[in-house]
Formats: C-alpha cells, structure tokens, sequence
C-alpha cells in the first residue's frame, strides 16, 4: 500500500536570510491577510519614499491634490510615481503621528541668546495649556553632550517638557561628543554640534514614521575647520543625506537673534578654503555634490542639510515660538511618494531630485537629491554565460581532464536555460572527482529546477481532452482527501545543504565592487524529522554538523511543511480560481511513462501564501515584513493514480520587495517505512533572491540600510525513513520510595 507523507492544513514554509533576512514565512492558516495593527514595514510599492509638503503662495500647506497634480524629475528624467497618500492632518492621519524633534543648540551661543531659546521653546511648549498638537522629542546640546528630559519621549505633554527647560537640573546625559581624530577645528566650537547630527539621525531611523527636526541655535560658521582629505568629506555628506532620508527627517534650521538690537551677530563670514573663500551665501552651496573634489567642509551646514532634506530655512528672529508654529504646521499635511530609482554606475551616485506641482502657485518642499546605489536595482552578473542542458554536458566533455580549480570556475559562471533532471545530474557527479566543482554543478542543477526540461524529455504525444484531464484531477483530489489519513507516524533524516552567494563589497578599496563569489556551499546539517500526525517535528538533539556545518536555527531557506500542508493548500487555491488547474504538458524522465504536468496561477486575492520576512533595517532592527503574494507554478501527477508526484511554487514578487524570488520545489517519490511503501518528499530546492542588509555608519553613529541582492539556496535530500514506535521496559530492583 502507497499512502502519502501529507496532511490536509495550512501552509507553512519558513526560510530564513543570513545576509539580513532572518525569516521568510509562507503560510496559509484561513485567517486571511495578516493583521497591518502590528508594527511592520510599509506596504509601499517604490524602493524610495518621499515625504513631500506643498505650500501656496502664503506659505500655507495645501492638502486636496491628487497624484495626478504630481510629476517627479529624477535627473531631469521624468520617473513614475508607484505609490501616493496624502495627509491633511484632519480626515487622514499618518500612523504613527509625525514626531517633532526640538534641538536646542547651546554650543557658540551667546548668554541672550540662550536666554531667547530657552524662553521661547518653553513658551512654544506651553501653548493651549501645555497640549500639544504632535508628539514632541527634545534634545539639549552641549559641547560635552547630549542631554534630554527624564521623562519618556515623545511626549504630548508640553508643561512636562517645559519643566525640564526651567529646571535644567534635571536633565539626563545620554551620550558625550569626541572630535573626530580626521577632524580639526583650531578655532571653531561647533565640532561638538556637527556630531550631534548624524548620532540624532541615527538614532531617528530606528523609529517609524516622519520627523520635524526643529535645529534651534546660532550658525555653525563651519568653514574655518578643515577635513585633512577630499573623501572624508565627502562621506560624510553621503552619509547625512542617506541617514536623513531613511530616518524621514526634514530639517528645519532657525537661528537665535541676540537680544541687543544692534548687536547681530555677523551670520555670513568669509572664511578662508583651499580651493577659494567661502561663498558668502549657503544658497550658492545647495546643489548636490557629486564628487569628493566637490566637497567643502561648508556643505555640513543646517542651512544647506535643511533645504536638502525638505524643511525650511528661518531668519534670525527673537520671536521663535512663531517660527517653531510655522514648522509645525508642515507636521500632518503632507504627501507620500514611492518610486523605484534609476540604475546607477558606480557606489554613491548623486541622483537629482525634483517634484513639480501641475497647479500655478504652489511650490513642493521634499529632498533635493539622493546618492542612488548600484544594488538598489538588481544587477545581472556579466560574468555568468546561459547554456543549455546539452551544451553543458559537451562543457563537462571538453573539460575531462582540466583542472579542478579551471572546471570550478567554469561551472561558477553558467546559467541553466533548461532543467537538469536528476538522473543526469547523477551521472555527471560520478565523472567529476573534485569536491568543489561537483557542489558548483549541483548548485546550477538545482537553480534550474524551476524551468521547464530540455525539449527531448518533453513527449510529443497528443494532450488529453476535458474529460480527461478532469479525471486526472479527480484521482488527485482523492489522493489528498482519503489516503492522507492512512500515514503513519515516522522517523526520517533531512541532509540540507546551504550554498550561498557572496555580494560585491562596495566598501572594498576604491569601492571597485570587489569581493564577488557565485553560489557556492556555506554550511551542510543533518537533522532527525518526527511527523507524528501530520506535522514535522525536528529532533535537536539528533542533529548533526560536519566541519563545515551551520546550525539549523539559522539556515538560510529552512522549509517546513514539505511532509504536509504544501500540496493540499495549494490544490484547493488552484480550485477556487477561475483558470484552476490548467494543462501544460507530458513529461518523460528516463524509462518511466509519461506524467501529467497542470500550471496553476494564484492572484492574491485567492492566495494563502503570506511573504513574511525578518527583519528589516527599519527600526531596531526587529520589524517584519509582511505581504500576502500570489504565486505560480506546476503541480506534476501519476495520471493513473492521481498521485503527486513534483510542485513548484514560484512566489510573485516585484523588485522594490526586500525578496524579489521565492521559489520551492519538492519531489516526492516511493519510500519504504514499516512493512508498507509511501509517497514522501525524497528532495527539495528552495531558493530565495532578496536584499541584504548592511551598516552603514559615519563616526560613531550607526544604522541599517538595504544593501546588495543575494542568493541563497537550500538543497535538502530526505531519506533513512523509519516507523515511529514506544519502547517500554520494566528495570529490574526498582523499589517506589513512598
């Protein structure tokens, strides 16, 4: 008797992403799209997302335009606009609230000045009986630190906040500010003031939603201090605008006026540069600087961040509490944008910005640019050479007789066009004595289990008709529904094999793209499996790891479900859509007859298949991704028992997606377990293509960003199945103690 390794559940297949992604989760448990109430990452369509405000004439936000009123400018390119919501602060609100952050800026300030600042951000805080409209962070700079409130932040509570201006006692220190050892300032205090940015930016993009950084103190003057090289600069520029518009902060720059009338501070000085004096205008500085010889120390400038960024500038003026009001009511009317950015050629490539209003009078504040990255879009490798099935055994021929290492990097650089079927696979593996070049061979193998099998394998006999095809599906749905609950409870061991790819390391020297390695093995692990009633239980005290071994809780595509849910769930998602199970093709392996090959297409609406991955780099590093995709693929069946006999999934993902590909496959075929045979999962291939996640940082502040596209792929061989049993034994001279 042949019973199937299944049972009729949910969909469960958890795979996890060393190079950032810890966790991928397809399932499907009839509850229907996940809950959004829980922390995740945006469901936004674009890679970028921009935070746009549009005023009038008078300043005022404007919050009734459509997505049609917007045209966004990638260098002067015209680029498509994937996602828009629109905020008015009333009717539709962002979730979280947008968190304004005040900074007061103490470092260089006069005692009048302090005085003003203190006064009219205590005041500002107070306004309608200490209620305030948005969340409020507050931050008190010195040239020794960091301090804050000892109350919990963000906080609505204006009179609390404002307590902590009036008794400045109570402040807590929360980080001290080093000058940079790359960094001189012979005369300049605002060193101190210049580290404090990128730290707050840092520690802004571990939270969801937009910022309002209200930057409240004197000019920076940074001009008379000098980087020792061109790249330090540079980076540094790279680096704030990159922390800023991940963390979603707009700037908002508003300098303190000293309390003598006839007293102001000269706001503009002419300071000397190796390359020129200073423009006497921060608007002369505002282009994007695309080169490290572009760079001057003066572009660190708030005025110059805050414009980029999409806030404001703000004269000097002794009446802040207005002008804080005045930023304030960018806060909750604002737009959303997302897009995809265009290729770029090299690490750190400024890309232009512009966002133009299709109605008169209306002006759009958002970010003036962004530094693109090769990976953002993923890249083909120009290296790697497409063969077919046949082409490559003709290689492997040729190659009889190389050397290992020549036939390695050989087998590196092909991509299958065609399906390499197993029993080819075997025999080329017996001709092939090194190690590494068998791994290469069987890492291309399995990436084309997912394509259709060289034309010779595919029979030329005539389709079936309706009727029976229709029966065909009857004898599966049978198979699934009323021999399913014949298995027994078994012991089976599960050898997986990790191969992975390395990504290009754009932080390499000259940042050449350097480091590259195809797929190649990382890790193998063989783990004891109990199915007891269904469901797969791993044995981790059965679990063995060779030198090169990788522990199992972290394996890069660890699939769960091959035993049982896989097949049912997605047999009945075919059958509740119109097309359902569709005729593709026969298909012949070696001497075994002809099997039936049924293509099915699953939109998400009728999908079980929840993409879930963890974790992203926003946040602390913990927030999922959650999305229910549809999905495709092949179902192959015995068309005379209706039994099934290979699945492919191929999850629909776009490229703006931390995962663009997720794919499974499982072949099942005839195991002995006790006195009787089975069908059970004998291998299975899962492969996985997303974006890893890299750190980027500038001093000592540090955050995560997406970084380069990589493979991975699981191949898993199931075998040495055994029946479950209960051993008992009566130990003789047991005495009960009483």
């Amino acid at each position: 008797m042949n019973t199937p390794c299944r049972r009729y559940s949910a969909l469960l297949v958890c795979m996890a992403f060393l190079l950032g992604f810890k966790q991928v989760r397809a399932q499907a448990d009839g509850a229907g799209r996940p809950d959004y109430a829980t922390p995740l990452a945006s469901d936004a369509e674009g890679l970028l997302k921009l935070d746009v405000v549009v005023t009038d004439k008078s300043g005022n936000p404007v919050t009734t335009l459509e997505p049609k009123d917007f045209t966004l400018l990638e260098n002067d390119h015209t680029d498509k606009i994937l996602s828009f919501h629109a905020f008015d602060g009333v009717l539709a609100k962002p979730n979280p609230p947008v968190e304004v952050i005040l900074v007061i800026d103490t470092v260089g300030m006069s005692g009048g000045q302090l005085l003003i600042a203190e006064h009219e951000v205590e005041k500002f805080l107070r306004q309608n009986n200490g209620h305030l409209a948005q969340p409020v962070s507050m931050f008190y700079l010195s040239d020794t630190g960091f301090w804050v409130p000892p109350q919990p932040q963000p906080s609505n509570d204006g009179n609390s906040l404002a307590a902590s201006i009036e008794h400045k006692g109570r402040l807590r220190a929360i980080r001290k500010l080093q000058n940079d050892k790359d960094l001189q300032y012979p005369s300049a205090p605002y060193a101190s003031s210049l580290r404090a940015l990128p730290f707050i930016a840092a520690f802004e993009r571990q939270k969801p939603g937009r910022k309002l950084m209200i930057w409240i103190g004197p000019d920076w003057g940074l001009a008379d201090g000098k980087y020792i090289r061109y790249h330090d600069i540079f980076d540094a520029i790279v680096w704030f605008s990159i922390s800023m518009r991940e963390a979603r902060i707009a700037l908002y720059d508003l300098s303190v006026q000293e309390p003598e009338s006839h007293a102001i501070r000269d706001m503009e000085p002419t300071y000397s540069w190796d390359t020129g004096p200073w423009p006497p205008r921060y608007q002369d500085l505002l282009k994007g600087v695309t080169t490290a010889r572009e760079a001057n120390p003066a572009h660190l400038d708030t005025k110059i961040l805050a414009v980029q960024s999409g806030g404001r500038v703000r004269d000097a003026t002794k009446d802040l509490t207005t002008q804080i009001n005045r930023c304030v009511a960018d806060a909750s009317a604002f737009y959303m944008l997302s897009f995809d950015p265009l290729s770029a050629d090299h690490p750190d490539e400024y890309h232009d910005l512009k966002v133009l209003v299709g109605k008169p009078g209306l002006t759009a504040h958002t970010n003036t640019g962004y530094y693109d990255q090769p990976y953002y879009l993923d890249q083909p490798n120009p290296a790697t050479k497409r063969v077919t099935v046949e082409e490559l055994g003709q290689m492997l021929e040729a190659a009889h007789g190389s050397a290992a290492a020549e036939l390695t990097r050989q087998l590196s650089d092909l991509e299958l066009t065609e399906r390499l079927s197993t029993v080819k696979l075997t025999a080329w593996i017996a001709t092939i004595h090194d190690a590494k070049a068998r791994q290469a061979l069987v890492a291309r193998a399995d990436a084309s289990a997912f394509l259709d099998p060289p034309a010779a394998e595919i029979p030329t006999d005539a389709p079936p008709d309706a009727a029976a095809r229709r029966q065909m599906l009857s004898r599966t749905l049978d198979y699934l529904t009323k021999t399913v609950p014949k298995l027994p409870n078994f012991f089976a061991t599960r050898t997986t094999v990790l191969y992975r790819e390395t990504p290009p390391d754009y932080e390499g020297a000259g940042k050449a793209g350097v480091g590259y390695q195809p797929l190649h093995m990382a890790g193998i692990s063989k783990t004891t499996l109990l199915v007891r009633d269904g469901k797969e239980v791993t044995d981790q005290g059965a679990t063995r790891r060779k030198p090169k071994a990788i522990d199992p809780s972290s394996i890069a595509l660890n699939t769960i479900g091959t035993f049982g849910p896989i097949l049912s769930t997605v047999f009945l998602d075919a059958a509740a859509t119109p097309q359902g199970l569709t005729w593709t093709r026969w298909e012949r392996s070696a001497e075994t007859p002809p099997v039936a090959v049924f293509r099915f297409v699953i939109p998400p609406n009728k999908s079980h298949y929840q993409l879930v991955s963890c974790c992203l780099p926003d946040g602390d590093g913990t927030i999922s991704f959650q999305k229910l995709v549809g999905y495709h693929g092949e179902i192959t069946v015995d068309p005379v028992t209706g039994t099934i006999l290979r699945l492919t999934l191929d999850a629909d993902l776009s490229q703006s997606m931390p995962a663009m590909r997720s794919d499974i496959m499982v072949e099942y075929g005839s195991v002995q377990i006790g006195p009787n045979r089975h069908t059970c999962p004998i291998k299975s291939v899962s492969i996985l293509r997303g974006r890893s996640v890299r750190v980027v940082g500038e001093w000592d502040a540090r955050f995560r960003t997406f970084g380069p596209f990589v493979t991975t792929l699981n191949d898993v061989a199931f075998g040495d199945y055994h029946m479950f049993g209960v051993e008992s034994r009566v130990l003789p001279g047991y005495n009960r103690v009483p």
